[in-house]
């Protein structure tokens, strides 16, 4: 078997997998759009934020996502394809997605819910998906949850039928009758009668209490191995096993649900003391692997829902002994760790023979399978841009005078996939001559923190370039920085004072950072006997002077303190529990002032940035990236170089470094290019990669929609044909669009060509039958523009209701007892008189004239233009709408005093400006420097 057939064998059985155990499913939607079903209980989602090209749940999301777009794709390619996501940023966010799956995800981050009859968050949806020409953004797949409602639902199948996009679910713990109906259409009618449906999510199946443990052996080639039940265990309470002993080399796979009893903050925690071997813990959505040797594993999950049901797997190798371990917790509200008990666990119907020497049978494939490992990509042509800030490149040399400037240096790393395991930050280093010797300085300094946690790193200069290398690790920032005095800066905390017969206490919240960033103190302190302490802005360390402990910072403060006041009366110390910095006055002094500042700033010199993480290295100075990877590559060869740099290339793993010249200015744009050899001798299509120094000027074209308010459809009633009863009283007469106001009000000013509301309160004592109430709109010479039928009670109200000052149900009511109706657009304009007369008879008041008539103020506004850029900070890969894209203009016309609007608004698009933090003027800008890869 070649090497791409190998490649494609194991993705397939992968697949295979992940469909045996309910992680996934696939189908076609009457046979244009393409449906997948991820469950919320599985690390599988979570491979999006790994790189394809190194792991393999990435890499087979990868194909997934191609089958659901319908096209061949390739990692790290230029071309960058947008999903629209109905659910939670909390939940799917683009942000967190590696940059080599070439996702953007456009989502909202809106007050209003997807709830039956709620039509604002139906039309966020609805804008995003217009066609071409009114929402300038085409996207290929949709994510929606599997609570979606029939609006949602009955929208994404009318968009599937007319486009043949593709649709992913989310299989949360509750499933709608629209999914439900929708899983229903994509399953082929025969598979229904030979098992259950493959939609049909893990928590509506019958499950059996215990978790099932099965075996496969390790020297079988990994298409022919099949999972074999061994035996369902209880619970992982006791490092014992009684699983029965293997004859060759075994891998051992417990399957299980975690039952969460309560809600709230969860942490598990595997005892792998006795494990000769790597293990691997997966809980939900996060993986962890675990080497011989290392700290017991945790996995913390912020927030688990009562019910809910954590899918578990645990994974290992042995030479044939069953494992040793056990799985613990710590509840909500707790720090201890507890063993699970045994009726937190369940596990899904065996689905082979219980049989341990019975091979498992194959399972069938209901999925297109075939189609998507069409997907697998291959090498055609790839073009790379990497763009950096401006004047980046020419200020990345590591000079001698940079040498001479170096005082700290920061370093963030990571473990695998993992969550970072060191940060160290402004670490002080002593002055040098030269880069060797301060880059095995730097190397001692992280070596001796990161010893008991990972394997030694090492740190080299060469070739003006400073290399951190360090085997499964990964250097995702690394900074040189040096001390620069600035004007003094205050840090003003709430002071807390508690006093007790014997002394006072004055408490100030601090992390420990916050502490050693700390240089001065200002503690003022008057009693009697003259014996008064008054220290203003008194430095007491040094910038560089940094404590391991809150505790030895507020031992030294003490001391500090009582040199300087000579009074051994002040105590300081660090209250662990509320992290909170005390000073003890045994004196009973009245507190005048207590704070602290700093006069002095870590100022950085060169920033370099991993942005794609590649694992074991970082180079300082140079930019790095890595060419696109596939099975049937032999090797990478350069074809043209670069013209204001050196490039290095590895022809084995396509890791690329670029060197901007040292004597040449870079002149904004530089490009260079490689070439891949396959196995079989053929060439790849040249493999561009440009650098540039600017970003190009977006190019957005914005949907379009313009807004009016229209004239509301009014049936006026019949008429009645009273008289005018003798004690009617006429109480008011209001106007309104966007506010209610009399027509005296100084407040009131009607917008042209927009209709407006006309209401008069009537009551009669008698409740006697309301006459015709006519409203009639004239012109400035007199001509009648149109007349209406006011609409009102059949007898006049006794007496009017009290009107509420906010908007509530018996507002509405007190509004049912006046009589209203709409005036028209065409008739609301300047100078024109409005008149009421009732059976024939005119209405006055104190605002009209002895005819009826009024003139209310009406201006001509002309129509409003709004232009939206959506644009989302720092967030690589992720668009966010508060609102609907355009919907929104509707509810906005309605508020505004304007007769119409035009909304020009455009996709959202990621901008990452460059940050300067407070530097005083002496000071020169810092070098940063972006290391993106391909």
């Amino acid at each position: 078997m070649d090497s791409q057939n190998k490649y494609l064998t194991d993705l397939s059985d992968f697949l295979r997998h992940e469909i045996h155990q309910e992680h996934i499913k696939f189908g076609y939607y009457q046979s244009r759009g393409r449906v997948a079903v991820i469950a919320q209980n599985t690390a599988l989602l979570n491979a999006l934020k790994q790189d394809p090209d190194q792991s393999p749940d990435s890499q087979t999301l990868f194909l997934v996502m191609s089958w659901l777009m319908g096209k061949p794709r390739q990692p790290a390619s230029r071309t960058t394809h947008s999903l629209l996501s109905s659910i939670s940023p909390d939940i799917f966010s683009g942000s967190t997605i590696h940059p080599n799956h070439n996702l953007f995800v456009d989502t909202f981050d809106s007050p209003y819910q997807w709830q039956e009859g709620e039509t604002r968050a139906a039309e966020q949806l609805a804008d995003a998906l217009l066609p071409s020409g009114q929402w300038h953004r085409h996207y290929d797949i949709v994510v929606l949850s599997s609570k979606a409602t029939e609006q949602q639902v009955s929208l994404i199948q009318h968009w599937m039928l007319l486009t043949g996009g593709s649709v992913l679910i989310y299989q949360e713990e509750e499933t709608s009758s629209a999914i439900k109906k929708l899983l229903d259409t994509i399953i082929p009618p025969h598979d229904r009668h030979i098992r259950p449906s493959s939609t049909q999510i893990a928590s509506n199946q019958p499950t059996q209490t215990g978790i099932a443990v099965y075996s496969q052996k390790k020297t079988e080639p990994q298409a022919n191995r099949q999972p074999t039940h061994i035996m369902t265990l209880p619970h992982l309470q006791n490092l014992t096993s009684p699983l029965p002993h293997q004859q060759i080399d075994t891998v051992w796979i417990y399957d299980a649900k975690i039952i969460i009893p309560k809600a709230g903050k969860y942490t598990f925690a595997l005892d792998t003391s006795r494990i000769e071997q790597d293990i691997q813990l997966e809980i939900g959505t996060q993986k962890i692997a675990v080497t011989k040797g290392e700290q017991t594993p945790t996995l913390t999950f912020n927030h688990l829902k009562e019910g809910e049901r954590c899918a578990m797997r645990i994974t290992t190798t042995t030479d044939g002994r069953p494992p040793e371990f056990r799985l613990g917790w710590a509840p909500p509200n707790t720090d201890t760790l507890a063993l699970i008990p045994q009726d937190a666990f369940v596990h899904e119907p065996i689905l082979q023979n219980s049989a341990p020497t019975k091979k498992a049978p194959r399972y069938r494939d209901e999925m297109p399978l075939a189609d998507v490992m069409q997907m697998a990509p291959s090498i055609h042509g790839v073009q790379q841009v990497i763009s950096l800030p401006s004047t980046a490149i020419n200020q990345l040399a590591l000079t001698d005078e940079r040498l001479r400037e170096i005082e700290y240096f920061s370093v963030t790393l990571k473990k695998g996939s993992q969550q970072q395991i060191l940060k160290l930050d402004d670490i002080a280093l002593a002055s040098h001559a030269s880069w060797q010797t301060l880059a095995k300085d730097i190397e001692h300094k992280i070596n001796q923190r990161l010893a008991p946690l990972a394997a030694p790193i090492t740190v080299d200069y060469r070739d003006h370039t400073l290399t951190l290398k360090g085997n499964g690790l990964t250097f995702t920032q690394f900074q040189l920085k040096k001390s620069q005095q600035i004007p003094y800066v205050e840090i003003l905390k709430n002071v807390t004072t508690v006093q007790v017969p014997q002394s006072v206490t004055h408490s100030i919240h601090f992390t420990l950072e916050q502490l050693n960033s700390l240089t001065h103190i200002t503690l003022s302190l008057t009693g009697k006997h003259g014996r008064q302490i008054n220290l203003i802005r008194r430095a007491f360390k040094s910038a560089n002077v940094q404590f391991a402990s809150p505790e030895e910072f507020a031992g030294y403060l003490q001391r500090v303190l009582r040199h300087y006041s000579q009074d051994t009366s002040l105590q300081v110390v660090w209250d662990d529990k509320d992290e909170r910095l005390k000073v003890i006055d045994h004196v009973n002094r009245a507190l005048k002032a207590l704070s602290f500042g700093y006069q002095e700033q870590k100022h950085p010199l060169i920033i370099a940035e991993n942005t794609t993480e590649l694992p074991n290295h970082l180079t300082v100075e140079a930019i790095t990236g890595k060419l696109p990877q596939h099975a049937n590559i032999s090797h990478y060869q350069q074809l043209e170089g670069a013209k204001s740099g050196s490039i290095r290339l590895n022809s084995h793993t396509g890791e690329w470094f670029y060197l901007p010249n040292r004597r040449s200015p870079f002149t904004g744009h530089d490009q260079f290019d490689f070439v891949a050899m396959f196995k079989d001798g053929r060439r790849s299509a040249p493999l561009s990669i440009q650098i540039q120094t600017e970003k190009a000027p977006i190019l957005s074209r914005p949907g379009i929609r313009t807004f009016s308010v229209p004239d509301p459809i009014y049936n006026p009633p019949a008429a009645r044909n009273y008289a005018v009863p003798e004690d009617m009283q006429v109480h008011g007469i209001t106007l309104t669009q966007t506010h209610q106001q009399h027509p005296d009000s100084p407040y009131l000013s009607l917008i042209a060509h927009r209709w407006a509301l006309v209401k008069v309160d009537i009551t009669s004592r008698t409740a006697a039958n309301a006459p015709d109430i006519v409203a009639i709109v004239s012109d400035q010479q007199g001509n009648e523009l149109g007349r209406v039928r006011l609409m009102g009670p059949r007898q006049l109200p006794q007496q009017l209701a009290d009107m509420p000052v906010a908007p509530s149900v018996s507002h509405k009511i007190a509004d049912q007892l006046s009589y209203s109706a709409p005036l028209k657009g065409a008739w609301i304009k300047p100078d024109i008189r409005i008149r009421l007369i009732a059976d024939n008879q005119p209405i006055t008041l104190p605002y009209t004239d002895s005819d009826g008539y009024f003139s209310p103020k009406v201006t001509e506004v002309p129509p409003l233009t709004a232009r939206v850029a959506n644009h989302h900070l720092y967030q690589t890969g992720e668009g966010l709408y508060a609102y609907s894209p355009l919907s929104w203009g509707k509810e906005a016309v309605a508020k505004l005093p304007v007769s119409q609007l035009t909304l020009h608004s455009s996709p959202s698009h990621t901008l990452a400006p460059v940050l300067s933090g407070y530097i005083h003027r002496d000071c020169s800008p810092p070098c940063r420097a972006r290391l993106p890869t391909s």
